[in-house]
């Protein structure tokens, strides 16, 4: 089972975000995958123009993530033009752990 983090909803909130690691401790060379999923929890509306992004780690190297995304130097974004209420969208992206790194 992976390391789990789940932002926390205010009443007032239109969706949740749930991040999942799929092994919570990771060594050197090893690859680290996530999966990022958001649902829309408002029970009527529809919503445009939602984007998704997430910084890289450090001390990483990107490997893979659901396409479509946009990657600059030290992030990954994804994009969608709608969000119908009650629905939920999951995305995954892999980095792998440098074997070795100097400390700042």
């Amino acid at each position: 089972m992976g390391a789990r983090r789940r932002l926390e909803r205010p009443e007032h909130a239109c969706f949740i975000l749930d991040k999942e690691a799929y092994s919570p401790l990771y060594w050197p060379g090893q690859v680290i995958t996530y999966t990022l999923t958001i649902t829309h929890y408002h029970p009527s509306d529809i919503t445009y123009h939602v984007a998704l992004t997430d910084t890289i780690p450090a001390n990483t190297t990107f490997i893979t993530a659901t396409l479509p995304h946009t990657l600059t130097t030290d992030t990954i974004e994804w994009g969608f033009p709608v969000m119908t209420a009650g629905e939920a969208r999951a995305w995954s992206w892999s980095y792998r752990r440098l074997r070795h790194f100097s400390a700042r």
